[in-house]
């Protein structure tokens, strides 16, 4: 999964956007890619920036991680949070109402009490607006955030997928890093149908040994299984070989979040479960690190080039033709 969007340019522009003098070298870099807005309200709201493409005619958006107070705050409360399901379609299991992690929805939809706007709205509209601007009505959208801001990328991707404004020249793409969960089961089914769909894809990458890819701790029992579900594709990611690494040779992992019984959805999660993947606590830091992000998302570009498993070959559109559409012939009503 070679894609550049999410190996390379998320995690980079993650890393620099709050640095004006490297991204004016990032933006000089290239002919093809404008920086053209970022968030405000440092101290409040969620930070996000949004860049441009030209070159491949997509709107780059990115969330960052947990930084201020109202960020941890909002993190830490996971809760699951009833909210209208957004898909108007009919498929299996649909409900009109989905569950989600309360700090991350709150973070994006609630309204201001000064203007009775969401961030979400925000957001859509500019994305929207700088992509029939600057590229025209072709665009595409490409979502990225880490940690706090994986969780926010995967809930604005999901949205905005039931936007046509997003969805007609391709799906809305997801690249999330040291995600936390973010939803429960009534979410899972309404993303896998946009998923059938063509509506929307996910790519979530995180390290093994990562406790915060593992939180909440999520072993109460729901009628389907645990609380708390992953979606899309998950990429695990191991440590380059070394004498304290007994994984490093391994290339990364990679599965699809497919609709499961409740008994294997159960265990599922208590293998998943963040204190069997605790690393030792003075490694919590540094497992959750974007450089250690960085390293292990390069060295599975470098496993990539002699490795015989055909999935790491793989494009996003790739890998969803091999294990989500091929298997799957559910159309969409």
């Amino acid at each position: 999964m070679q894609e550049l969007c999410g190996f390379k340019t998320g995690i980079q522009l993650r890393q620099v956007y709050l640095t004006f003098d490297s991204i004016s070298r990032m933006n000089a870099g290239s002919i093809f890619t404008c920086f053209v807005g970022i968030g405000t309200n440092f101290y409040k709201d969620c930070i996000y920036a949004i860049s441009v493409d030209r070159e491949k005619k997509r709107v780059l958006v990115v969330f960052r991680g947990a930084i201020t107070r109202p960020d941890w705050n909002h993190a830490f409360d996971a809760s699951l949070k009833k909210s209208h399901n957004p898909v108007k379609d009919s498929y299996e299991g649909r409900s009109n109402f989905i569950r989600v992690h309360r700090g991350f929805f709150t973070y994006l939809f609630r309204q201001r009490k000064d203007t009775s706007t969401r961030k979400y709205d925000e957001i859509a509209n500019k994305v929207f607006e700088y992509g029939t601007k600057m590229i025209g009505d072709d665009f595409t959208v490409c979502v990225n955030g880490y940690s706090l801001g994986g969780g926010l990328a995967t809930l604005f991707g999901f949205f905005a997928s039931t936007d046509e404004r997003f969805t007609r020249n391709g799906p809305v793409k997801i690249f999330s890093y040291g995600m936390p969960y973010v939803a429960s089961y009534s979410f899972a089914d309404a993303f896998r149908h946009q998923e059938r769909c063509k509506k929307v894809q996910h790519a979530r990458f995180y390290n093994h040994n990562d406790i915060v890819a593992h939180l909440p701790f999520n072993v109460r029992v729901s009628r389907r299984g645990a609380t708390f579900v992953h979606v899309g594709v998950d990429v695990k990611l191991f440590p380059p070989a070394g004498v304290a690494s007994l994984c490093g040779s391994r290339p990364p992992h990679v599965r699809y979040n497919k609709k499961e019984p409740v008994l294997a959805s159960y265990m599922r999660a208590i293998k998943m479960n963040s204190l069997l993947n605790m690393p030792f606590p003075w490694q919590i830091k540094s497992k959750h690190a974007l450089p250690e992000l960085q390293k292990r998302l390069k060295r599975a570009v470098e496993i990539s080039e002699r490795t015989s498993n055909p999935v790491i070959h793989k494009t996003l559109d790739e890998v969803y033709e091999s294990l989500v559409y091929s298997p799957l012939e559910t159309k969409c009503v």
